[in-house]
């Protein structure tokens, strides 16, 4: 019994770090080859078809649903071992440069690189959506969350700390291969395998509808994202210039902002359409969870603000990440649900967005590391009551769509899959904007378009969130009236 006791405790162990391992892979290797996609699209004489890769993605990561419960942990060590040797490889080969001539041999390692993360996410969600035990799934799908908070600070460590040990592998290699032992010791230790055979063990969609369901819908916002970057593209290129072959400043300047405000329609319905089907699929906390994922995307790929570089300026907000994850998962948790976290971590990490971008930081030099705290803690708050508030839920869930995603693994699976190849997707939509912003910053001043962007999808969380709260209470004054004598 002590024995078991401890192989248990060891495989929640292992399955957190693998865990927090594939959520850093993911987000990191994610976002750099969504803006890597943005150049190959918008640039000539490339291999285009690394345009096409992260929606690619998207439908490996809403795969999860199709993934059993013994083969998930296996399928993230697959992946992350996949992302490892694709990294190692890319070394030597190199990238395809966008304008010059690029082989297959280089787009290769991009494309495995990418869907291996996607594919080790997949693993991570189906382990964690499938897992039994209450607090597992809490303990698990809280390093998911810190990992996606904190991929993209971790994993640019060299150049935040302005040094690096010589001979020791890139922070992203090394941490798919850590990633592979964690997954591996997590599969051979039962992490994953722990309750009844049958646990879950059915293939269905957010609310049993079959694999199909909820996958086929990504699929087809998917294909919508990319008809949609298509006609834009084709329409930018047909009206940059003038029947005789000008091009004037403004028609430049409406062009450009066909082209901004085209992908941000994109984006909007592609997260729209995801929440709409999880709303009426599993209830508002899914859909909650699938407008996070989305809007979440914006502030990964626009990346960190970058603090002095040093050891205190790299540490402080990672302490104050890991401490929102934390926090973000107890008051999901423990105090009930009753108030929005994500949408208040949300709000945060945009703050820390406006606070830290370079026409800011130019007059207030004096912030230091508070941008990217507030930025990292936001999305650890963020990220970590959404997945904790699917995967477990408040301790005393009342409406039946939370007592049906707490209680059916594939629900839990379903949920996760979509809001994450949401975040995917709408990253996909929103990169060239983003890049774009960085791009021109010091001609068009603050970008406020994905903050605007957050900041809308934190007010409908907090919609959401009162809606769900105002149903519950008439449903249990109903019931308790239904109840009364006479």
């Amino acid at each position: 019994m002590e024995w078991e006791a401890r192989r248990t405790v060891a495989g929640v162990a292992g399955g957190a770090v693998a865990a927090f391992l594939g959520g850093t892979v993911f987000a990191r290797v994610g976002t750099a080859e969504l803006r890597y996609a943005t150049y190959l699209d918008i640039a000539p004489g490339e291999v285009r078809a690394g345009s096409l890769l992260p929606a690619v993605a998207a439908l490996v990561v809403a795969a999860a649903c199709l993934i059993g419960r013994r083969a998930a942990w296996p399928v993230a060590a697959g992946g992350l071992t996949l992302t490892a040797a694709a990294t190692w490889v890319t070394t030597d080969v190199g990238r395809p440069v966008p304008g010059a001539a690029s082989s297959v041999v280089q787009l290769m390692p991009l494309a495995l690189s990418t869907l291996g993360a996607a594919a080790a996410l997949a693993g991570v969600l189906a382990a964690l959506g499938r897992t039994p035990a209450v607090r597992s799934r809490m303990v698990v799908g809280s390093a998911l969350a810190g990992g996606v908070a904190l991929g993209p600070w971790l994993v640019d460590l060299p150049a935040r700390l302005g040094h690096w040990p010589p001979g020791w592998p890139p922070p992203g290699e090394g941490a798919a291969w850590l990633g592979v032992a964690a997954a591996l010791a997590a599969a051979v230790l039962g992490a994953a395998a722990a309750g009844p055979a049958g646990d879950g063990a059915a293939a269905t969609g957010p609310t049993g509808d079959g694999p199909a369901r909820g996958s086929l819908v990504v699929v087809v916002v998917a294909g919508a994202v990319v008809c949609g970057l298509w006609l834009r593209k084709v329409v930018v290129n047909a009206f940059r210039l003038s029947p005789d072959g000008l091009a004037s400043p403004r028609r430049e300047q409406a062009v450009e902002a066909f082209g901004h405000y085209c992908a941000v329609a994109v984006a909007l319905t592609a997260a729209l359409v995801l929440a709409g089907y999880a709303y009426r699929s599993a209830g508002a906390r899914a859909a909650r969870f699938v407008v996070l994922g989305g809007a979440a995307a914006g502030p990964t790929l626009a990346g960190v603000p970058t603090a002095v570089p040093g050891a205190a300026s790299v540490v402080a907000p990672v302490v104050v990440a890991v401490a929102a994850v934390a926090g973000g998962a107890a008051l999901v948790r423990f105090a009930d649900g009753g108030f929005p976290w994500d949408a208040l971590g949300l709000v945060t990490a945009t703050l820390g967005m406006l606070l830290g971008h370079q026409a800011v930081r130019a007059e207030l030099p004096a912030l230091g590391w508070t941008p990217p705290a507030l930025v990292l803690g936001g999305l650890g708050l963020a990220l970590s009551a959404g997945v904790v508030g699917v995967v477990v839920g408040p301790r005393a869930a009342t409406s039946a769509a939370a007592r049906e995603i707490r209680g059916r693994g594939a629900s839990r699976v379903g949920v996760l899959s979509l809001g994450l190849a949401g975040f995917v997707l709408v990253g996909h939509a929103l990169s060239s904007v983003v890049v774009t912003a960085e791009l021109s910053w010091q001609q068009q001043g603050l970008p406020l378009t994905v903050p605007v962007i957050a900041v809308g999808a934190a007010v409908l969380l907090g919609l959401l969130f009162g809606f769900d709260r105002a149903v519950d209470r008439i449903r249990r004054d109903v019931a308790a009236a239904a109840r009364r004598p006479g």
